[in-house]
């Protein structure tokens, strides 16, 4: 049997109707969400089934009408979808595009952004030049999203490794001189001053001091030299 009743009651032929009859059969069906998800708030707001001898809306759906907790609860969530669509839009035949529950299931996660929301619904019908699929809305959704997600905090980078403070380390040539230099003006001090020191001492002495005093000046330009190498 192919005849089916009509939205007015006619009755129509799938074996022979055109396309434009059949869909004017298949729209106001899908777009029965709307009429039964706003029913269901209704039951479910003024608690209408406890009059019905349901003690939860949750009986009330599946003993009453054989819907499960799950849909029951999308169906509403649909309804109030295409509500926020509407009277967020200055079109109002932008509503109408909402015509099936998979559409507005789509965007039911984001009743509680009524902003983003329209944001994605605007989108979709942009990109998809008003043909708007489920697939497409959850896309867009998706997207943005992503899009939207704050950045991860970025961790702070290690701190540079603390360089150990330098030994002092005296080496023993360095303590001979410095002994070698300091014994030298000791003497010089205890002979009455320089000018003393320059016409007192015997040539024997100057040439051990003058050796000594030479290693030592050799001694502290090569410590130089090796100190700017590793600076």
């Amino acid at each position: 049997m192919s005849d089916i009743t009509g939205p007015h009651g006619s009755s129509i032929d799938l074996a022979s109707a055109p396309l434009k009859d059949v869909e004017n059969y298949i729209a106001p069906r899908l777009r029965g969400f709307l009429e039964v998800g706003l029913a269901l708030i209704a039951v479910r707001e003024r608690r209408l089934y406890l009059k019905a001898g349901f003690d939860t809306f949750e009986a009330y759906c599946e003993k009453r009408w054989d819907l499960r907790r799950t849909h029951a609860y999308e169906m509403c969530d649909a309804a109030q979808v295409h509500h926020a669509i509407a009277t967020s839009s200055t079109d109002s035949a932008a509503a109408d595009n909402v015509e099936n529950e998979a559409q507005a299931r789509e965007l039911a996660p984001l009743l509680g952004q009524p902003n983003e929301l329209k944001a994605v619904w605007d989108e979709t019908v942009e990109r998809t030049q008003g043909a708007v699929t489920a697939a497409a809305l959850r896309q867009v959704r998706k997207e943005r999203e992503q899009r939207n997600r704050p950045p991860a905090p970025q961790p702070y980078p290690p701190a540079p490794p603390q360089r150990p403070a330098p030994v002092q380390v005296v080496p023993v040539d360095a303590r001979k001189a410095f002994q070698v230099i300091t014994q030298a003006i000791e003497e010089v001090r205890a002979l009455g001053g320089a000018h003393v020191f320059r016409g007192e001492i015997s040539d024997d002495v100057r040439a051990t001091w003058a050796t000594e005093l030479a290693a030592a000046s050799a001694f502290v330009t090569e410590l130089a030299e090796v100190c700017a190498g590793r600076m």
